[in-house]
C-alpha cells in the first residue's frame, strides 16, 4: 500500500501536462504488456484501408 500512497502523492504534485504525459506513458506500457494496439494505431490502419 505504500507504493500506492507514494504514487498518489506524486500524481497530486504534478501539473496537468505532467499528468497527461504520465498517463500516456502508463497506457503505452499497458498496451505493450497486453499486446493491445493503442487507439491511434487503430485509426491509422482504418485510414490506409
Amino acid at each position: 500500500m505504500k507504493e500506492e500512497k507514494d504514487l498518489k502523492e506524486k500524481i497530486e504534485g504534478m501539473t496537468k501536462e505532467e499528468k497527461i504525459k504520465y498517463l500516456a506513458n502508463q497506457l503505452s506500457k499497458l498496451s505493450n504488456e497486453f499486446d493491445l494496439p493503442l487507439y491511434s494505431d487503430c485509426e491509422d490502419k482504418q485510414e490506409k484501408e
